[in-house]
């Protein structure tokens, strides 16, 4: 906490980690891993990402001494508000083009149909989220 009080930089690093922790959903992220065949490695894998997860988010309110993520962001936390029906749409609509795209021969017609469709939901996820894609 002294550190986070005393260092810009730490506290910049510390705030920005927040706002990408603030952002990520982990109900989206479940549909992703979704995606994943094995049960059993899909549930180990995120299963591990969730547990990281849940105690980053502990350790970054630990040294910011906030209740919880990003309330001293309020107009990124209002844009993200906004944002999020958005963004669920191009999540689960990207989640099934990753599904159709993976099923389909790399060489069909099919697999060529879904290739754009599947760019433009990655172009929009990240336009949503505010990065440059």
């Amino acid at each position: 906490r002294s550190l986070y009080a005393r260092s810009r930089l730490f506290k910049l690093i510390i705030d920005e980690a927040e706002k990408s922790l603030h952002q990520a959903d982990m109900n989206v992220a479940a549909a992703y891993a979704r995606l994943v065949g094995d049960k059993a490695v899909r549930d180990q894998i995120f299963n591990l990402i969730r547990t990281e997860y849940d105690k980053t988010i502990r350790c970054v309110l630990a040294v910011t001494g906030e209740p919880e993520l990003a309330t001293r962001f309020a107009a990124f936390r209002q844009r993200l508000v906004e944002a999020q029906p958005h963004l669920d749409h191009c999540n689960l609509w990207q989640v099934e083009l990753l599904r159709q795209y993976r099923q389909t021969d790399s060489s069909s017609e099919e697999r060529a149909q879904v290739r754009v469709p599947l760019l433009l939901s990655m172009n929009c996820v990240a336009s949503g989220l505010g990065w440059t894609g």
